[in-house]
């Protein structure tokens, strides 16, 4: 036995010795990257706009890719939710930091001046837009391998354009849509949840629409459309809504519960439960 256990020290320790013997990366797990800076690529579209890279995306892999469609853009800045004021890659760096959440893209396309009647209409193509951030991803050998879209406020009242016109493309989209989140967005009727609810039923998409210009907000997913998310901590219940599981919170007036901030509140206690580190923080805790 000794014998035995001696050959197999001496055959592991010569495969650490050889450069040539290593094992090879399991699917889906990147290689960690030497670069410590993430990366703000400029991506001009429809009128501005930019593309967020992790840097641990820096040396190429496999990571989602979560679009963000701002609201009504009347000062005409030419960055929002990405690089901008708003800047929604600052919490994602934090999560990622704090081992909350895998390593996402994010990319913006920015309309300069438009307003809730011709937000993202016209002008912005979500498959065109695709098409503008691929040679961006393909230069540094990143694979975009999943597709998220979060609309902020107007970006979901139009029902011609923005979070719609995703619905309306969703046979052209690569990678394969898997997120659908309306921020906050003005409400059109049943509208908002009835359409995109039969767009992406048996689709395995997550649908979510997340409310907080009230004093009582919450988020709801559709529990037939994909996962069903768990309530996040602080989050009041978790329980069946409209066939959609529905968590509450108490928001504070002039903080998180600012309109303007749905985007943030949604990244900070929601993404992580849709892109985790681990499978395990899936699981639904019932309150």
């Amino acid at each position: 036995m000794r014998r035995i256990l001696g050959l197999l020290c001496l055959m592991s320790a010569t495969a650490a010795a050889d450069p040539a013997v290593t094992a090879p990366p399991a699917p889906g797990v990147t290689t960690p990257c030497p670069r410590e800076e993430d990366e703000l690529v400029e991506v001009d579209y429809p009128d501005s706009g930019g593309l967020w890279i992790p840097h641990e995306a820096a040396c190429g892999g496999d990571f989602p890719l979560v679009i963000l469609l701002h609201g009504e853009n009347g000062d005409r800045e030419r960055h929002l939710l990405v690089g901008g004021y708003l800047d929604i890659a600052k919490t994602v760096r934090d999560l990622i930091d704090a081992g909350k959440m895998r390593p996402v893209l994010l990319a913006e396309p920015v309309e300069l001046g438009s307003m809730q009647n011709n937000l993202y209409v016209g002008k912005w193509d979500p498959v065109e837009h695709l098409a503008k951030l691929k040679p961006v991803l393909e230069s540094r050998k990143i694979r975009a391998i999943s597709l998220g879209y979060i609309g902020h406020s107007a970006a979901g009242c139009n029902a011609k354009g923005g979070l719609y016109e995703v619905l309306s493309r969703i046979n052209e989209l690569e990678p394969r849509l898997t997120l659908w989140n309306a921020a906050d967005i003005c409400y059109l009727g049943n509208y908002h949840w009835r359409e995109p609810a039969r767009v992406l039923a048996r689709r395995g998409v997550t649908m979510i629409n997340l409310h907080v210009a009230h004093p009582t907000g919450g988020f709801e997913n559709g529990m037939d459309l994909g996962k069903v998310l768990p309530c996040p901590d602080g989050y009041k219940k978790c329980a069946t809504h409209r066939r959609e599981n529905w968590c509450s919170f108490r928001a504070k007036r002039g903080t998180e519960a600012i309109h303007r901030n749905a985007t943030t509140l949604f990244v900070r206690d929601l993404l992580p439960r849709v892109y985790p580190l681990l499978p395990a923080s899936l699981a639904c805790r019932r309150r």
